[in-house]
């Protein structure tokens, strides 16, 4: 046991130097003493409303401390003991800075003044609080102390500053010391959010996987992927990811190349450092590859008949192709004289539209047989039909015999097959067309999934550029659902996006088998009239699970990119993922077919997000939108709604990401929760790091994600 130490007769040395003058007499001593009490073993409870927080730290600049900063800040002291006095400030003000061990809910804050000499006590102090520890907002003014004062606060912040005057007989009563008894926060209602090591230090590696974004986990025992659901295995996917060493000296990378995609496996019987694994695929000889690979989406797959990519307008019958070949047409050989599109299921069908090949309009379909039915073996011809030749270059859609469309009046069929017999060559060598879109008699685009007997797969250097993203996913028995998105990198931007997929993953003895997975083209990017972007996949919620609430739905989120990005919701019911025409879109009002008419939503999400239902606690019963606000910010939000689609209530600030500060050239983007490794009251959250500067990924702190845990106050 330590016994108390009185440190008396303590003198300021030297010259004060107060607001501009010097002094020519030497300061009276500090003749009173100054305690550091025992307080090694202090435990208190912060859990519940009313708690007393513990300061990490508190921040004294400029000024002289008399005293045990440490034994100041800790609430096991008492009230009269272990006081803070200043001295020889060099500026107006002291500023006294305190740091939580997060960003906690203060209801107020209690302050005793300065016991031991009225003298010395505070008259006033003005109080601001930050979130980041850099810019901070002022919340009261001038607040008078007297012996002891109460001051209600009502913030969530993780700093707190008190500020008072320097001058004598206007910051305190008289004399050249400054100094307060004791200064205690107390825990409001709302959600304590600290960092944790736990989560973020098994992502620091120096072998092998080093580092990657795009960060997703699932329950791969089963499809259940809420608050409480248990797993024998959670699987995660990363986007970019560095493979190779990293020096343990300084942290930079050696030895290292990037892939597109990798796995982690977690076995949750163990604790998270112990049972996280990471794996990625390698070649034949042993270098490094991608798990997930974009060959389905680019070339001139048929694939490219159906989306809209080089289209200025998706999905409009109105819309111009571009005049670029590569990734945006389908090409094929002589032998290649057959397309089908697939509908998944009987549909009514109105109205073709296509356009022909205009890079090389020599190549363009000239003759085509059209077939119609719902079985692939009984197909029925509807005629033969002629398509005009494109103009060299041009950007504009093409006619069928002075016609926009072929007018298929309704008729219900599952595929139709086009049946190629010539096109504008003397002697045929390749088949080129552009895009094909149908739409029923509402006017609503009908998605097909487009096959060919083959296809040519040539490739330019932007071609060769193309990667997939992988978005969120959704697991369906024992598939794993994504909607990866296709990057290319454009000489006008090195990140852009030119398509949604779907890929469709086996789940085998609790890990994917993605050397089976099949890739799907979708709708789900568009490009509408008035110049936004509507993307989906950033987030999914599959509510048909769910052992508490009765909602048959999975919900796929995205944004729409217009003064802003904005959220955007569709749903669909399990068995009908891989139907497109089966999914929903969100108006505002209700759910329609129509993606042209999807609402904007909430202002500021990011490209990667969460909605989470939430069991128990303040939001008992809603859904939780957690995003890194306006996509890079490096601010972690969250909104909550009564329902999975909105409206959501106004974004709630609970975390500034300190990694654009504390590491060269890095920022932070893509916040989400994780509910597998959630509880009730307590959620784990997510972020990427990054960096704007490619040199700054040589350092290998910036590359990996991070989590928090949002931690609900308790109130029993």
């Amino acid at each position: 046991m330590r016994n108390k130490s009185l440190i008396m007769g303590v003198f300021l040395i030297g010259i004060l130097v107060l607001y501009g003058c010097r002094s020519d007499q030497e300061p009276e001593p500090l003749n009173y003493p100054i305690e550091t009490p025992n307080i090694e073993a202090c435990n208190i409870r912060t859990t519940h409303v009313g708690d007393v927080i513990k300061p990490t730290e508190l921040i004294i600049e400029n000024a002289r401390v008399h005293g045990f900063v440490n034994a100041f800040i800790n609430p096991c002291k008492q009230v009269d003991e272990a006081p803070i006095v200043l001295s020889d400030p060099e500026r107006s003000t002291f500023r006294m800075t305190f740091k939580m061990p997060g960003n906690y809910p203060i209801s107020h804050l209690e302050i005793t003044n300065f016991i031991e000499d009225q003298d010395v006590a505070i008259q006033s102090i003005h109080i601001e609080v930050s979130n980041s520890g850099r810019s901070f907002k002022r919340i009261h003014e001038d607040i008078v102390l007297g012996d002891f004062k109460s001051i209600d606060l009502s913030v969530q912040a993780e700093y707190v500053r008190l500020i008072f005057s320097s001058i004598p007989e206007e910051g305190n009563q008289s004399g050249l010391f400054f100094g307060l008894n004791d200064v205690r926060f107390h825990l409001d209602e709302g959600f304590m959010i600290e960092p944790s090591i736990e989560y973020t230090d098994p992502f620091f590696r120096m072998h092998g996987w080093t580092g990657a974004d795009g960060i997703f986990s699932y329950n791969l025992s089963h499809a259940r992927r809420h608050i409480n659901s248990y797993s024998e295995n959670i699987g995660f996917i990363f986007s970019d990811t560095f493979i190779g060493d990293v020096y343990e000296h300084n942290f930079l990378r050696y030895n290292d190349t990037i892939v597109n995609s990798t796995l982690g496996y977690y076995d949750p019987s163990l604790p998270f450092d112990e049972g996280m694994s990471f794996y990625y695929s390698q070649d034949q000889d042993g270098r490094p590859t991608s798990v997930y690979v974009p060959d389905h989406y680019i070339g001139f797959h048929p694939s490219n008949l159906g989306n809209g990519d080089g289209l200025d307008v998706f999905p409009y019958p109105q819309a111009m192709l571009t005049s670029r070949a590569y990734g945006h047409i389908w090409r094929g050989d002589q032998t290649h004289d057959e397309i089908q599109l697939d509908f998944k299921e009987s549909t009514p069908i109105d109205r073709v539209y296509l356009w022909n090949d205009n890079h090389t309009p020599s190549f363009g379909v000239k003759t085509f047989e059209l077939f119609a039915g719902n079985h692939q073996d009984v197909l029925t011809s509807l005629g033969l039909f002629t398509l005009d030749q494109a103009d060299q270059g041009l950007s504009s859609s093409q006619q069928i015999n002075e016609a926009s469309y072929i007018d298929l009046e309704g008729i219900e069929a599952r595929f139709l097959v086009f049946k190629l017999i010539d096109n504008y060559e003397e002697n045929i060598t390749t088949f080129g067309l552009g895009k094909i879109k149908t739409f029923n008699q509402a006017g609503h685009y009908l998605h097909a999934e487009i096959s060919a007997k083959g296809y040519l797969d040539d490739r330019d250097e932007l071609e060769e550029s193309g990667l997939l993203w992988l978005q969120d996913s959704v697991v369906i028995d024992d598939m794993l659902y994504n909607f990866p998105i296709l990057i290319k990198d454009n000489p006008e931007t090195d990140f852009k996006v030119h398509k949604v997929g779907l890929s469709k993953t086996p789940i085998v003895d609790g890990v994917l088998d993605y050397t089976q997975a099949i890739y799907m083209d979708s709708p789900l990017q568009i490009r509408t009239e008035d110049g936004a972007e509507v993307f989906f996949g950033a987030g999914t919620l599959n509510m048909s699970n769910h052992p508490e609430v009765d909602d048959p739905y999975i919900y796929i989120y995205g944004y729409k990119d217009l003064n802003g990005r904005h959220l955007s919701v569709a749903r669909v019911k399990p068995e009908h993922i891989e139907n497109f025409n089966q999914y929903e879109f969100y108006d505002g009002e209700t759910f329609q077919p129509d993606i042209r008419k999807t609402h904007q939503g909430i202002k500021g999400v990011s490209a990667e997000l969460s909605v989470t239902y939430i069991p128990s606690g303040i939001y008992a019963g809603q859904y939780m939108l957690v995003s890194m606000y306006d996509t890079i910010s490096g601010t972690v939000v969250y909104a909550v709604s009564d329902t999975p689609y909105g409206p959501f209530d106004e974004f709630k600030e609970i975390y500034v990401a300190k990694e654009p500060y504390t590491l060269n050239h890095a920022f932070t983007y893509n916040a989400k929760m994780h509910p597998l490794l959630s509880q009730e009251g307590s959620y784990v959250i997510s972020y990427n790091v990054n960096g704007h500067r490619v040199s700054a990924l040589q350092n290998a702190r910036v590359y990996y994600p991070r989590f928090i845990i949002m931690t609900e106050v308790k109130t029993d």
